[in-house]
């Protein structure tokens, strides 16, 4: 009877243990998966940030955009034809 009483305590230290390190481990992934989103934000853009052409307004990813000082453009010519006086 002793035996079978110390066998439910070591088996529920077990499961005990087994949850603590289970929580542990869902909050460390969580806490990097916050980070990872936080340096997306600061460094390089995320893949879905879009920007407007400064030319003709079509929106591309900004990783494919040209940009020249604060604006945007589609292609290379839109950026030298925007460039160009108008008369």
């Amino acid at each position: 009877m002793v035996q079978l009483l110390r066998l439910i305590v070591i088996i529920a230290i077990v499961w005990a243990l087994l949850q603590l390190a289970r929580r542990g481990l869902e909050r460390l992934r969580q806490a990097q998966a916050k980070s990872s989103r936080k340096r997306s934000r600061r460094g390089k853009p995320a893949i879905g940030d879009m920007v407007q052409c400064a030319f003709c307004g079509t929106h591309i990813p900004q990783a494919d955009a040209i940009r020249a000082g604060d604006r945007y453009y589609c292609q290379q010519k839109h950026l030298q034809a925007d460039r160009q006086p108008k008369d």
